[in-house]
C-alpha cells in the first residue's frame, strides 16, 4: 500500500524502475476493464480470489474519472497458466456487456491502428490520404493543427499523429498546436489541451483574442508557416462548400486551410473516438456535445434525464442520437 495520490506515484514509479528489478523473477499479467462500479463486481472478484488466491494476486482499481471504464481488475502471478486460468474465469462470471476492450495508450500504437481501419472505412482513408498529402507539401516547421479541445480536432490530432508515425518513425522536429484561447474558456478544456499537447509531443501555442487577429500575430510570430490543419465539417456554419485544401480568404492572413474530415457526421466523430479508446474533454461525458466558452456552452437539454433520486442528469454526448442536434447546447 502506497501514500498519495495514485495516477501521480504511478508517474513516478519509471524512475524508480531500477530499484525493483530481478533478472530471475518475471510477473505475468492480465488486466479486465470493467464499466460496472466495485460494489458491483466485488463479489465476482472475491470468487476468483478465492479460487486463486494461492498463485494469482487479483487486484481491484476504481477510476472515476475514466469515459470508458470504472474497474481495472488485474490478475498477476509469477506462473503463466494461473493467470490465464483465473482471466478466463473472471470473464465466464461477468456480463460481456460490462467487459470493455480497452486501450490505456493508444498513441503507442496510432499508426496501426489508424492505417488498419482505413483499410475497412472510406472515412479514414480519405482523411488519411490528405494528411498525407499535406505533409508531403509542407515541413513541419511550416504547418501545424488548429486544436481548441473539440472532439473533431481531437480526432484530428490523432489521426496526423498516427500518420507521423508511419511516415516519419523516427523524426526529431516537434509539430505545433495553434490553441487560439477564448475570453473565457472551460478550466476542464484548458486542461485536455495541455494534457494533449504532453501525450503527442507536440508544441503549443497559445494566443489570445478572435481568429482573425490571431492569425495575424502567428504570421508574424512564425512567418514559414504556411498551413493549418483544422477538424472543420461540413455541418459547421458557412463550411458547406469548402474542400479539403483552401486558402484563407484573400482578406484574411494567407494560410492553407487543410481539412481532412469535412465529410464525416457527428456519430463518426464519435465511433472513431470510443473505438480507439482515444482520449476526450471531460465536459463530453456531462452532456456538452459541443465546446465553446462559458459564456454560451450548456450541457445539451437532449441529453437531460432524471435519475433514480429525481436529481437532474445528462448522458455523454456519445449518446445523442440526432447529431444535427449538437449544437443545441451553444446559445
Amino acid at each position: 500500500m502506497f501514500p498519495g495520490i495514485p495516477h501521480l506515484l504511478e508517474s513516478n514509479f519509471s524512475k524508480l524502475e531500477h530499484l525493483f528489478e530481478s533478472p530471475d523473477v518475471h510477473f505475468y499479467t492480465r488486466e479486465v476493464y470493467i464499466t460496472d462500479d466495485e460494489m458491483s463486481v466485488a463479489t465476482r472478484l472475491a470468487e476468483v480470489n478465492k479460487k486463486f488466491k494461492d498463485k494469482v494476486v487479483i487486484g481491484s482499481y476504481p477510476k472515476l474519472d475514466n469515459s470508458y471504464y470504472q474497474v481495472k481488475a488485474t490478475l498477476q502471478s509469477e506462473e503463466e497458466e494461473p493467470v490465464e486460468e483465473a482471466y478466463r474465469h473472471l470473464l465466464s462470471l461477468l456480463p460481456p456487456e460490462v467487459i470493455v476492450k480497452y486501450e490505456p495508450c493508444p498513441a503507442e500504437h496510432a499508426a496501426s491502428r489508424v492505417y488498419e481501419l482505413a483499410e475497412q472505412c472510406p472515412l479514414v482513408k480519405h482523411a488519411i490520404t490528405v494528411i498525407e498529402d499535406c505533409l508531403n507539401r509542407y515541413k513541419l516547421s511550416e504547418m501545424c493543427i488548429s486544436f481548441n479541445g473539440g472532439k473533431d480536432c481531437t480526432m484530428l490530432l490523432h489521426l496526423i499523429y498516427a500518420a507521423l508515425q508511419k511516415l516519419y518513425p523516427d523524426r526529431t522536429e516537434s509539430l505545433q498546436l495553434l490553441y487560439i484561447r477564448c475570453d473565457l474558456p472551460f478550466p476542464e478544456v484548458e486542461l485536455f489541451i495541455h494534457e494533449s499537447a504532453d501525450r503527442y509531443g507536440f508544441h503549443l501555442v497559445c494566443l489570445p483574442g478572435r481568429i482573425k487577429e490571431s492569425l495575424s500575430l502567428l504570421k508574424q510570430q512564425e512567418p514559414e508557416m504556411k498551413a493549418i490543419a483544422m477538424g472543420t465539417r461540413r455541418t459547421d456554419p458557412h463550411a458547406a462548400d469548402l474542400e479539403s485544401f483552401v486558402m484563407t480568404d484573400s482578406d484574411w492572413p494567407q494560410f492553407m486551410r487543410v481539412q481532412p474530415i469535412l465529410d464525416w457526421h457527428y456519430d463518426d466523430i464519435w465511433k472513431f473516438l470510443r473505438q480507439l479508446c482515444l482520449p476526450y474533454c471531460s465536459l463530453y461525458d456531462k452532456g456538452y456535445t459541443s465546446l465553446g466558452s462559458m459564456h454560451n456552452t450548456h450541457p445539451n437539454p437532449q441529453l437531460k434525464f432524471l435519475d433514480a433520486r429525481g436529481r437532474v442528469k445528462y448522458s455523454p454526448a456519445y449518446k445523442l442520437h440526432d447529431g444535427t442536434l449538437e449544437r443545441n447546447n451553444r446559445y
